[in-house]
């Protein structure tokens, strides 16, 4: 419906609407068919850019897994998808780490990771940002993991707005959904664990839109990605796990 009005307002049929984006990064849960308003390949010009110039090679690489994987679940579901294969940037950094961490503790995990990288200088606080991968369960909402900011954390935190990087030595949280649009230089996720992600309140089905937020997520990130977990990690981490450095709480097997 949103396009569909938009494609109203041009005049101009020439030029008449510009509309740029990437299919794969769906967050909200809305009706996308391009076709259905004449925006599709064979009634538009369009133009497919495949070179990524914010993410490093090796957190592409890994984030694709996801776009490849889930993208078709959701083609096969009749949503428009375009999945592209992503021309990797010439930059490389490690790539995305899997923390294990004990039940209970991935948030605090993400608040000391955070920590260390400010005392070191390592990021600027503005440029992190702690991200929830399951915003609707207790204790892994935004305002949740605010509120267990360490009292002695060495700068201030908010939650994620349009004007976020006015406040340079303020770290932001935000969901999935929210942080869509926003680059720093680390992202940090919280609760990708196998009973937190998907979300356990979504049906099988849908679980490819988890996935493709997620995808939204670790792309935010220009150098480096932290996914923890506690228990079994997200089915979505064993989508990429050949793309992952994993550190686990003490060798398996």
């Amino acid at each position: 419906r949103d396009f569909a009005l938009l494609r109203r307002i041009p005049t101009d049929k020439e030029n008449g609407l510009f509309v740029a984006g990437d299919t794969v990064q769906r967050v909200m849960v809305k009706d996308l068919r391009l076709a259905a308003v004449g925006l599709d390949v064979t009634t538009a010009q369009w133009e497919i850019i495949t070179k990524n110039y914010r993410n490093s090679r090796q957190i592409l690489e890994a984030a694709s897994n996801l776009s490849t994987r889930y993208g078709a679940d959701a083609k096969n579901l009749g949503e428009e998808v375009e999945i592209l294969d992503p021309e990797l940037a010439i930059r490389e950094t490690e790539y995305p780490y899997a923390t294990e961490c004990k039940v209970g503790t991935d948030v605090h995990r993400a608040w000391d990771y955070a920590r260390e990288c400010v005392e070191l200088n390592a990021a600027i606080p503005w440029s992190i940002c702690i991200v929830s991968a399951c915003p609707d369960v207790e204790g892994f909402t935004p305002e949740d993991i605010l509120a267990t900011r360490p009292e002695d954390f060495p700068v201030k935190a908010g939650l994620i707005t349009g004007d976020y990087h006015r406040d340079q030595d303020s770290l932001c949280v935000g969901s999935m959904t929210e942080v869509k649009g926003f680059e720093f230089s680390l992202v940090l996720v919280v609760g990708c664990g196998a009973a937190t992600l998907p979300s356990p309140g979504h049906c099988k089905e849908e679980r490819w839109r988890d996935a493709l937020r997620l995808y939204v997520a670790m792309t935010r990130a220009r150098d480096e990605v932290r996914l923890f977990f506690s228990g079994a990690p997200s089915e979505f981490l064993d989508a990429m796990k050949d793309c992952l450095d994993w550190q686990w709480i003490k060798e398996k097997g």
